[in-house]
């Protein structure tokens, strides 16, 4: 696993005592208790800026893993822009599910298919994202994976089906879905059609 979970788990603590800090606050209104209702307000104000510090951090990060060295050697230059596919990956899928900011999460993906796959392109090592596959984000996992379904798709079309089974309408459901034979999709649409009917006491036909 290239990605450090633990960034990600830092920042939704952050967002979540921002969202914590917001309902407080919104109690604090509807009981007319101004002090309480101005502490939350400052709580909020301090969770959004520290969680947004976060993302900002690994934006950062993610620039330095773009800036390949001309003196690196290729195994180098690989590892460097796989952790700049993965981080661009995440932040793609935080901006956009967490933060519901799909244009900015758009802006670090685009970079990937204007930086990063290009230049494994140049030195031949595009496949090497097969090591990407296993990763816990299911963004990075999804991408590649639609990248290599051509090449491997023994290995990719059964990810990217798991990654549309548990993502759908996030993120990484959308990457699995668009990447995904028609065939696919529809099965598994109709599987979560079953357990939706099912769940209201009614069997689909076909699944009795």
């Amino acid at each position: 696993m290239m990605l450090d979970p633990d960034f990600e788990t830092n920042f939704l603590r952050l967002h979540n005592g921002e969202l914590d800090s917001w309902r407080a606050r919104a109690k604090a209104r509807h009981d007319g208790d101004q002090t309480a209702y101005d502490n939350a307000g400052a709580e909020m104000v301090k969770y959004a800026l520290a969680a947004r510090a976060e993302l900002k951090a690994e934006a950062l990060r993610y620039a330095a893993d773009r800036k390949i060295k001309p003196t690196a050697d290729e195994d180098t230059k690989v590892a460097q822009l796989l952790m700049a596919f993965a981080r661009g990956c995440r932040l793609g899928r935080l901006w956009s599910d967490v933060m519901a900011e799909i244009p900015i999460g758009s802006r670090h993906v685009k970079r990937i298919y204007q930086i990063v796959l290009p230049a494994l392109g140049t030195i031949g090592r595009r496949a090497d994202l097969a090591k990407l596959l296993d990763e816990y984000d299911p963004s990075v996992r999804a991408r590649a994976a639609s990248l290599l379904k051509e090449i491997m798709p023994d290995r990719c079309i059964p990810i990217l089906e798991e990654v549309y089974r548990t993502e759908r309408m996030l993120d990484a459901g959308w990457i699995a879905m668009w990447a995904l034979p028609k065939e696919s999709v529809e099965r598994i649409q109709a599987e979560h059609a079953a357990v939706a009917a099912q769940r209201r006491g009614i069997v689909p036909e076909g699944f009795g």
